[in-house]
C-alpha cells in the first residue's frame, strides 16, 4: 500500500509518500538509488529476492530517474527506509537527506520499524499545488493513477480518501446519450 500526505503550514508545503515495499539498504542506495538510469527492479538482486519471497509483485519503476523528478518541485528530500531481505529478515533502518539535485547523500541510522520507504519533500514556494484545495489534490492523484494495482491512501490537510483497486464492472463511464454502439458479440453496453 501507499499513503500520500499533502500538508500546508503557513507558506510551507510538504508532500510525503510512504510505502510498505522492499525498502533499501546501503548497498541499494549506492548501486541504484543514487545513480541516474540505474533501476533496482531490473537487477539480479531484485529478481532473486522476488523469487525467494515467491512474490508476484510487478514494479512500476523502470528507468531509474524517480529521485530526479523530486527536484522539479523540491530542493530537499528526506528519506526513511528499511530493506527486507527475506520473509523474517530486514536491514537496519536508514535516514537519507539530500539537499539539491547535485548534492551529497547524507546517510545515518534511522528509526523506521517496518520495511518500506518514506520520502518527504519540502515543496518550493512556487510549487504547482501551493493554492490547491483538498479536492483538487485528491482528483489530481486519481487522474494521474486511474487504476492503481494497490490501495493509495491520500491525506490532504482536512481530507482523507482511499483510492483503490476497482472492479471493471464498477467503473462508471461518462458516455453521451447520443452515443450509439454497433452491435457485436465482443462488446456489451
Amino acid at each position: 500500500e501507499i499513503s500520500i500526505i499533502f500538508s500546508k503550514s503557513g507558506n510551507i508545503t510538504f508532500l510525503e509518500v510512504n510505502d510498505n515495499g522492499v525498502g533499501m539498504d546501503q548497498e541499494i542506495i549506492d548501486k541504484f538509488y543514487s545513480k541516474v538510469g540505474s533501476s533496482y527492479y531490473s537487477s539480479r538482486d531484485f529478481l532473486e529476492l522476488k523469487s525467494s519471497l515467491k512474490s508476484t509483485f510487478i514494479p512500476t519503476s523502470r528507468f531509474g530517474i524517480g529521485i530526479l523528478s523530486c527536484f522539479m518541485i523540491s530542493d530537499s528530500i528526506e528519506v526513511e527506509t528499511k530493506r527486507i531481505y527475506e520473509a523474517h529478515s530486514s536491514s537496519n533502518p536508514l535516514t537519507i537527506s539530500i539537499v539539491g539535485q547535485e548534492s551529497i547523500f547524507y546517510i545515518k541510522n534511522g528509526s523506521r520499524k517496518n520495511p518500506g520507504t518514506s520520502t518527504k519533500l519540502l515543496l518550493r514556494q512556487n510549487n504547482p499545488w501551493a493554492h490547491a484545495d483538498d479536492v483538487k489534490i485528491i482528483n489530481f492523484i486519481k487522474e494521474t493513477i486511474p487504476f492503481p494495482p494497490f490501495n493509495i491512501h491520500i491525506n490532504s490537510n482536512d481530507s482523507q480518501f482511499t483510492h483503490g483497486i476497482q472492479n471493471p464492472s464498477d467503473i462508471e463511464f461518462d458516455v453521451p446519450n447520443e452515443a450509439h454502439w454497433q452491435e457485436d458479440k465482443k462488446f456489451k453496453h
